[in-house]
């Protein structure tokens, strides 16, 4: 039997994983996210990206992706931080 919230069942959480990838470095987040679905994962991910391109310069000459992972490390999103140079 399929578990959905009109039954009254709760909704299948899943932990998701946000990394930052460059062309010649991945820094992988161990800690990840607690979400109901890939699609609320990636909200949640657009939310973070203020902060992340705020923190990351394009001056070190990497382009900068958000790799979203489910917990067996397959992509879900890759959403590219778009850095500009000062």
């Amino acid at each position: 039997m399929c578990s959905s919230p009109e039954n009254g069942a709760h909704p299948t959480v899943m932990r998701y994983y946000f990394h930052l990838v460059s062309d010649s470095l991945r820094i992988p987040d161990d800690v990840g996210v607690e979400a109901g679905s890939a699609n609320e994962a990636y909200l949640g991910a657009l939310k973070a990206l203020d902060d992340l391109r705020g923190e990351l310069k394009a001056s070190d000459g990497r382009h900068w992706n958000l790799e979203v992972t489910d917990s067996s490390d397959r992509v879900i999103v890759t959403i590219a931080l778009n850095l500009r140079r000062p």
